[in-house]
């Protein structure tokens, strides 16, 4: 953050004291904290460190710019928003923001590049462009062995391509394979379980780890879908941050359904870590209700429905809700089932 901004109103020639929080991205409690004490003198301090001094809680440097940061225009402008810390791991994305000088291009989307360990704007350099301000760990990272890196980007002119404006960024990147923890991103469906039949106030539970330790620390992101996976797009996702789902079934029909889900990056962003799914039966709360019933000896259903073929056993007398007590009725078996509901045979 700027001097100007943050140095904004703050009384000088006396001593202070500044306090920093790093915050949840989803819910935005406070992860971690820290402080320091200064005096402050207004105008240039030639003891600034800038862009490479030491950032406490990674571990490492910060130097986003690296002093290579440029603007070639005095409008155009790119810097790395994400990561700004020197500790990544492989499932960390990129991300930029962006500004274009008046009537060069759309601000909607940027046109911007990266290189890694290649400075951006050395000739004949390949560039991995693209059109959007963030790209998953999955793509800039693959393939990158573990260590230091730099990573630079480019804001680039919509029409030629040629450099605008630059930035970078010193990280350390360790795989997420190599921090002591689960190897393994992982999602499971606990509730409903396969083939099971539920009602409409049933809870959807998962049990999720990720493989990055740090992860662990933030709220659980992962998303649900059903009757279609995450590979089509006719309906959108919902969205949960913790470990299960109330009102899921809401305005779904009686009947075999599958419910898809997702494991999410915590920090933000579509990327999907892993995946599972359940089929189950939705039941309605009718087919379950509980009836009156009565026992009726093999001789008191003979004499009732003049049949010789029915046995001993539990039965309740079913007839139309608008029907007079002398229309016809029917004599209908009733069981319990393994839940203990009475369930009524009306074939």
């Amino acid at each position: 953050v700027d001097g100007s901004t943050w140095l904004s109103g703050v009384s000088t020639g006396v001593e202070h004291t500044l306090y920093v929080a790093l915050l949840d991205q989803v819910s935005g409690d406070v992860l971690d904290t820290d402080e320091h004490y200064f005096w402050y003198s207004a105008g240039s301090d030639p003891y600034s460190s800038g862009d490479s001094g030491y950032q406490s809680g990674d571990s490492g440097y910060q130097s986003p710019g690296d002093g290579y940061q440029s603007d070639a225009t005095g409008f155009n402008t790119i810097n790395i928003t994400y990561p700004t810390i020197y500790n990544v791991s492989d499932w960390n994305s990129l991300e930029i923001e962006w500004t274009y000088a008046s009537g060069v291009a759309d601000q909607s989307s940027p046109r911007f590049g990266y290189t890694i360990d290649e400075n951006i704007s050395t000739q004949g350099v390949y560039i991995n462009e693209f059109n959007t301000f963030n790209v998953y760990g999955s793509e800039w990272l693959s393939g990158l062995s573990d260590g230091e890196h730099t990573v630079y980007v480019a804001l680039l002119d919509p029409s030629d391509g040629s450099i605008l404006a630059t930035d970078s960024h010193l990280f350390s990147l360790t795989s997420s394979t190599d921090q002591g923890s689960d190897p393994s991103d992982s999602i499971t469906i606990m509730n409903p379980t396969e083939d099971s039949v539920i009602q409409g106030d049933a809870t959807l539970s998962v049990e999720l780890s990720y493989a990055s330790a740090s992860a662990e620390t933030s709220s659980p992101r992962w998303a649900y879908k059903i009757d279609e996976d995450f590979y089509s797009t006719q309906t959108s996702a919902t969205e949960v941050n913790n470990y299960w789902a109330d009102g899921w079934l809401e305005g779904l029909d009686n009947g075999q359904h599958t419910v898809y889900v997702a494991l999410l990056d915590p920090w933000g962003g579509d990327y999907i870590f892993a995946e599972d799914n359940v089929s189950f039966e939705l039941t309605g709360g009718d087919d379950f209700e509980k009836v009156p019933f009565f026992f009726f000896t093999d001789t008191a259903l003979s004499y009732i429905t003049q049949r010789t073929d029915l046995l001993d056993g539990n039965f309740t007398i079913v007839k139309d809700q608008n029907s007079s007590q002398s229309s016809n009725f029917k004599i209908a078996p009733v069981f319990e089932d393994e839940n203990g509901y009475i369930l009524v045979d009306m074939d």
